[in-house]
């Protein structure tokens, strides 16, 4: 199968060292060699980030016998391999009229797929998906709320955490887009709404709200276990497509569907921040009055907590490197030629994500287990 395209050679054409025609498999490239001292920094938190996920799951699953957490991680890389090749390259499913090539990742130290497919980006669900996941799991809305609650409090946290770097990793090449494309526009800087829409809202939902589905019920053995992952991974997709149901209702209703995306992943982002509001005040003040309700094995744990605060002071690095150039850029493209993000809507996802990790940790830390509100009147 042809590796190589006219589009590819165009968007790869200043990125640092691919080959259209690259290793099949796997390519290694010295990380001190890569275009910009970024590319290793965000691959090793990712990377290493991902193993400590995994960690985690393991043992939340042995002390605890909840192998959801298990499932959420694994789901979370199957689920992006299944996809990836599609985007990478269109003309091998014949969609290349249709999808297009969308965007092209930097050379990174680790790449397979014909030098496609950075380690860092498989890397990459795993930790923001399960980081998410863990947060809303520690306030006991799984447990007292419907699944769909529950997922979209994932999705919006998820999509808090993913859009502080994703709204300034194209300013240092780590990808670029293809914005010659129908579905590149709208833009949030250069960030197309469609993918904002699907991979940072619609994905994180989708895998959340399935795991919290099949995994209502103890999934003892690995045979269960790798029989819920497979589930998710097949249902994640069109869940997924949900995502797109405001914008597609806009334009049948006479929108234009640039205004329509616009619109519904606005109207999408809005609908879950009022969601996750609502949920995580109503189980502060619940755990407030009843500290009983903290679900077991949470206070002492401040997994999330230091996930968390690592990743953003390397965003806050990331930002500080990139603000010069940004602030220099003429029309969206800086002095050297690099398209540039929203640091607006960064510095927005920034406090969100702080605001999401205190409103998750607090009341739910280790402390003496306090008795009732309720019970403590009585007596």
């Amino acid at each position: 199968m042809d590796s190589c395209t006219a589009e590819y050679e165009r968007l790869s054409r200043g990125l640092g060292g691919l080959q259209c025609d690259g290793n099949p498999f796997i390519t290694l490239t010295n990380p001190l060699k890569l275009q910009h001292w970024s590319m290793p920094v965000i691959e090793v938190l990712l990377i290493v980030g991902a193993i400590a996920c995994l960690i985690h799951a393991l043992r939340w699953r042995r002390d605890h016998g909840d192998s959801s957490n298990l499932v959420v991680w694994i789901a979370s890389i199957f689920a992006l391999l299944m996809v990836e090749p599609i985007a990478y390259f269109p003309q091998w499913f014949g969609l290349q009229d249709s999808l297009g090539l969308t965007f092209v990742h930097n050379q990174f130290s680790a790449q397979f797929l014909f030098d496609r497919l950075p380690l860092y980006i498989v890397a990459m669900y795993p930790v923001y998906t399960y980081v998410s996941y863990v947060l809303i799991q520690r306030t006991g809305i799984f447990k007292r709320r419907n699944a769909i609650i529950g997922a979209t409090c994932v999705a919006f946290a998820f999509h808090c955490l993913y859009e502080v770097v994703d709204t300034v990793g194209v300013q240092f090449r780590w990808w670029v887009w293809n914005q010659h494309l129908s579905t590149s526009v709208p833009a949030l800087g250069v960030v197309p709404y469609l993918n904002i829409q699907a991979f940072s809202l619609g994905v994180p939902f989708g895998l959340a709200l399935l795991t919290l589905v099949v995994s209502k019920r103890p999934a003892a053995s690995g045979w269960l276990v790798a029989r819920n992952v497979a589930l998710v991974c097949i249902f994640v997709w069109p869940v997924m497509f949900l995502s797109s149901l405001p914008a597609i209702l806009l334009n049948l209703a006479g929108v234009p569907i640039v205004t329509a995306r616009l619109v519904g992943t606005w109207l999408l982002i809005a609908a879950a921040a009022a969601v996750s509001a609502l949920a995580l005040t109503r189980e502060y003040v619940a755990r407030h009055h009843d500290p009983s309700r903290v679900p077991e094995g949470v206070r002492h744990d401040y997994f999330a907590l230091i996930c968390v605060s690592v990743y953003l002071a390397a965003c806050v690095a990331f930002w500080g490197a990139a603000l010069p150039d940004y602030l220099r850029a003429a029309n969206g493209v800086t002095p050297g030629g690099a398209p540039t993000g929203s640091l607006t809507y960064g510095v927005v996802s920034f406090v969100l994500s702080v605001t999401l990790t205190v409103a998750c940790y607090v009341g739910t830390t280790s402390r003496t287990q306090q008795t009732p509100v309720a019970a403590t009147a009585v007596s």
